[in-house]
């Protein structure tokens, strides 16, 4: 399986820079007022030339896969490079609170070292994800561990170690390699590690602190943190997080169990609502989604999350009710889940034209983008929004 080719017609492009340099042209010549004015004049002529001439945003995307099917993942890297991506964001951990433990331990660890391999020979971010109840269960004393425990993290599984999961449970006296990982800076193709939570009020200040003291552990490289749209908005009460930049996520923006939300995953209205009439004072880049679901409701309550690779339902299973809601015509077993008829299934994919509008609104809206990350990179949804994704990227 490839990518299909694409042809292009050369033409001659007419940019705000061409405009503009034949008003300066056509301007200079009729110029007849005094010195000063001309100075002005140019001045303002120069700062326009300079405001047109911004970087395009760099291309990114987000690996955020465990084992996965290895003929798929060399497609799906042969994907990003056919967009001319130069940059990934690698999921590398996740941390979650441990009542049986009475402490914080690692959920995942990445197993597909052979993407990662091929990833890692461009330019890459690790992302650690930590969920909120790790905060709300450890001490301010713990913060500082913590970030001692999630750099080792970081440095093992860039050296992929198979057995780096026993970092967690290993005292740090006694710590394999401690001496050589204590200084070690490996990082041939990493300027920055970013850390992805959703933090609350409550657990502000301690998630605050644990990233003031990550960033000891890395003093050469951009510490950077994942945005939400609420922490956005009401930046006076969730707080600026102590990072160089951060990364707001576009998607999963609504309450998911609620018969009245019209796409949890993405919708433009909702974006725009939490996001016009502010302005963050760090720096943001942007990540938006090429991924979805379907919500299962019966009688108005939320059932749980379908995936696409579960739904194998024929024409005589299902109607349409509207675009994006389909109703079940007769008793079904999906995977493990029995369907009744008359149960609602919601499509929750992200509407393509809608996902251009707001990358134009965003780049328009924020300050100084530097990078648009989609989530994540999956073979079929880049098929589903290839000329999407390759559309957003040719016009920022």
């Amino acid at each position: 399986m490839k990518m299909a080719p694409h042809f292009f017609v050369k033409t001659i492009s007419v940019t705000p820079q061409f405009i503009l340099k034949c008003f300066v042209i056509s301007s200079c010549s009729i110029a007849t007022k005094s010195s000063m004015q001309n100075s002005v004049f140019f001045l303002f002529i120069g700062i326009l030339l300079t405001a047109c001439s911004k970087q395009p945003a760099e291309r990114s995307f987000y690996y955020w896969k465990g084992q996965s099917n290895y003929q798929n993942t060399i497609y799906e890297l042969g994907c990003l490079e056919d967009f001319e991506v130069k940059h990934s964001y690698i999921h590398y951990m996740d941390i979650d609170w441990s009542e049986a433990k009475g402490m914080p331990i690692p959920t995942f660890w990445p197993r597909d070292y052979d993407a990662k391999q091929a990833l890692a020979k461009q330019v890459f971010t690790p992302v650690v994800f930590i969920t909120n109840k790790t905060f709300e269960k450890i001490s301010d004393a713990w913060c500082d561990s913590l970030a001692r425990k999630v750099a080792y993290g970081i440095k093992l599984t860039t050296l992929e170690i198979r057995n780096a999961h026993r970092w967690y449970n290993t005292d740090d006296d006694t710590f394999p390699n401690k001496d050589s990982l204590a200084n070690w800076n490996p990082f041939r193709h990493i300027e920055e590690i970013q850390i992805d939570c959703d933090w609350t009020k409550s657990t502000r200040d301690k998630y605050f602190l644990f990233l003031t003291k990550l960033r000891e552990h890395f003093p050469h490289l951009e510490l950077s943190a994942t945005i939400r749209l609420y922490p956005y908005k009401y930046p006076d009460q969730m707080g600026i997080p102590p990072v160089d930049k951060g990364l707001l996520m576009c998607y999963n923006m609504d309450n998911v169990k609620s018969g009245t939300t019209k796409n949890s995953v993405f919708d433009l209205a909702t974006l725009q609502s939490y996001t016009k009439g502010t302005k963050q004072k760090m720096k943001l880049d942007i990540a938006l989604p090429i991924f979805g679901w379907y919500a299962w409701f019966r009688n108005n309550e939320f059932k749980g999350i379908l995936y696409e690779n579960q739904l194998e339902l024929g024409d005589s299973s299902i109607v349409n009710l509207d675009n994006n809601t389909l109703q079940l015509t007769k008793d079904v077993v999906l995977d493990k889940h029995y369907l009744r008829e008359g149960d609602l299934l919601r499509i929750e994919y992200p509407d393509k034209k809608e996902l251009q509008q707001a990358a134009d609104y965003l780049i328009n809206h924020l300050d100084n983008v530097s990078r648009i990350a989609f989530y994540h990179c999956d073979l079929k949804n880049i098929y589903r929004y290839e000329e999407t994704i390759r559309d957003i990227y040719n016009r920022h």
